[in-house]
């Protein structure tokens, strides 16, 4: 090599020639792997030439991976996914003269689907475009299993006062390469235009934004969830689960719709069965039954019992039998069974002998709630009850 200065800048000279004469790329061709050709894990070889005619010769042969699974650069050297920092570039080894090589690298990889990326690169820094390749890496028991996934909450047509919604489900790999995440995709009806609750933007030309959800279990059975916020409005969910050899199901869907919370102002209806007007009981134990619908939109939350004992002229709490006055009430939570907008409410407690007053009602996730429904009742053959107290809720 030799080397002047001409007005300041410097010009090498490689075999005669000028390194500002070289404007010529190198031309890489790759053998191995061919397009979609799948091995068995880990080990995998890469080969082909790559040629110069430019002059410079050549620099070297950069080599990157993409794995599909993970929608993430892969680096076989550390086995590490990258995203923002970019892909990692492996160089292959080259055995040949400067003008026309070999290139050739064996790199390790896990069970997944991958595209590879090779060019060469002449010591002018000219480079051609990359020669890409699909391929697969397996097991030895070649997983072709879709994970299996379903969605408990929401339930179809679900309406949730905003802006917090929970998604929850479970999600199976029994293929063998074990689960890699769950992703879901959210569509807004309104705009119709896919919605990202990360950052609240709507989608359409770049596509939809997947959100993973956070899985806790095994990497063959999982649970999945994820809390997200929304604007009011109607939605539609998709979620699928992905394993590591990123094979996936067939999206499941999902409608849903996000109140405000001043759209829902009708109170939920609650009905009482059990225990009916002045009915007794052989104590300890009574039963509480009834009904309760929501037709305002925002679902059922919970209904409220409250019992005020005649004898004591006092509040009592069923579960832990005690008395109270100037604290307030004890409100119990029945048990609801059905759906947001219609179900059965009940409750199994224990009382001591005596006379007692019963108020019950059901609450909306707008927090309406109505007027509270009042039965009298008594347990273990208690004489006639003094005056009902005042309502205290009127």
């Amino acid at each position: 090599m030799l080397s002047r200065v001409v007005s300041g800048v410097v010009l090498c000279m490689i075999w005669g020639q000028s390194l500002a004469q070289d404007t010529q790329s190198p031309v890489t061709s790759q053998s191995v792997p061919t397009q979609d050709q799948s091995f068995v894990d880990p080990t995998v070889s890469f080969e082909g030439t790559v040629t110069d005619q430019g002059g410079s010769g050549l620099l070297r042969t950069d080599l990157l991976f993409y794995a599909y699974a993970e929608e993430r650069w892969f680096d076989p050297i550390d086995g590490s996914y990258q995203s923002r920092s970019g892909p990692a570039k492996v160089a292959a080894s080259l055995s040949g003269d400067s003008s026309s090589a070999r290139w050739s690298a064996q790199l390790s990889f896990p069970a997944g689907s991958y595209r590879s990326y090779v060019r060469g690169v002449d010591r002018m820094g000219n480079r051609e475009p990359w020669v890409e390749r699909d391929f697969s890496v397996m097991d030895a028991n070649q997983d072709t299993q879709s994970p299996v996934t379903s969605q408990s909450v929401p339930t179809q047509g679900q309406s949730f006062v905003g802006p917090t919604v929970s998604f929850e489900g479970t999600v199976t790999d029994q293929g063998g390469s074990g689960l890699l995440r769950t992703d879901l995709l959210l569509y807004a009806y309104a705009q119709e235009r896919w919605f990202d609750p990360i950052d609240g933007s709507y989608q359409s030309r770049s596509g939809p934004a997947k959100v993973a959800a956070s899985l806790s279990g095994d990497s063959s059975s999982a649970r999945w969830s994820a809390q997200l916020s929304f604007p009011a409005g109607s939605y539609r969910s998709y979620v699928r689960g992905v394993d590591r050899m990123g094979n996936r199901e067939p999206w499941v869907e999902r409608d849903f719709s996000v109140m405000d919370a001043n759209q829902d102002t009708q109170s939920p209806v609650t009905s009482q069965s059990v225990p009916t007007q002045g009915q007794s009981f052989v104590g300890p134990t009574v039963s509480f039954e009834g009904t309760v619908t929501d037709q305002g939109g925002s679902g059922l939350l919970r209904t409220d019992l409250l019992f005020y004992s005649y004898a004591e002229r006092r509040w009592f709490d069923p579960t832990d039998g005690s008395y109270r006055s100037r604290s307030g009430p004890a409100k119990i939570t029945a048990t609801l069974s059905g759906n947001r907008s219609d179900a059965q409410w009940s409750a199994r407690l224990s009382f001591p002998v005596g006379r007692y007053r019963s108020y019950v009602r059901g609450v909306d996730r707008s927090g309406n709630r109505e007027a509270w429904v009042e039965r009298d009742f008594s347990v273990a053959g208690v004489g006639a009850p003094p005056p009902p107290p005042p309502n205290p809720f009127r």
